[in-house]
């Protein structure tokens, strides 16, 4: 690791290289000329074996809907128009509304449709997001009609009211 420090025009400049074991050689630069105006700029050194790429968030899921998948099982049957480069998706669920608070049911989903596991009794609505790789997510899609799970005996019921 290499640390060097230089004062050039009343600006400070302090960087460093750091050599990780795959060949990559970041560079990491803070210039400032005051203490409100200071920043960070970072990017791979033309010595670095390393390949230097960005890219964006995914796309937002669409044409996310929620369907009984019958009139005695607790499941619900998830579609969705894929998202371009997405390799996974994550279904989350909330209880209270639609705009309630969603925790995660699902993660790891790579096909539409999705059917859920047993669900308890109660009111559900159902939000979607794309993931690429393990570091790019998208915003979450719009939350589903509600759909409600019923168990009075002898049967199990799914409607959306």
């Amino acid at each position: 690791m290499q640390i060097a420090v230089e004062s050039v025009r009343s600006k400070i400049h302090l960087g460093f290289a750091a050599i990780v074991t795959l060949g990559l050689v970041l560079m990491v630069t803070m210039v400032g000329s005051g203490a409100t105006s200071l920043h960070w700029a970072i990017g791979i050194a033309a010595s670095s074996k390393g390949i230097s790429r960005t890219t964006t968030a995914p796309a937002t899921p669409t044409a996310v809907a929620a369907a009984c998948t019958s009139a005695t099982v607790k499941t619900i049957k998830i579609t969705f128009t894929g998202v371009t480069h997405a390799t996974s998706y994550t279904l989350f669920d909330a209880t209270t509304s639609a705009t309630g608070t969603y925790s995660s049911l699902a993660t790891g989903i790579t096909i539409s449709p999705y059917t859920t596991v047993a669900l308890a009794n109660g009111n559900y609505w159902f939000e979607l997001e794309a993931l690429v790789g393990t570091n790019w997510v998208s915003v979450k899609s719009s939350a589903t009609a509600e759909y409600t799970i019923e168990n009075p005996a002898p049967t199990t019921t799914c409607t959306t009211p």
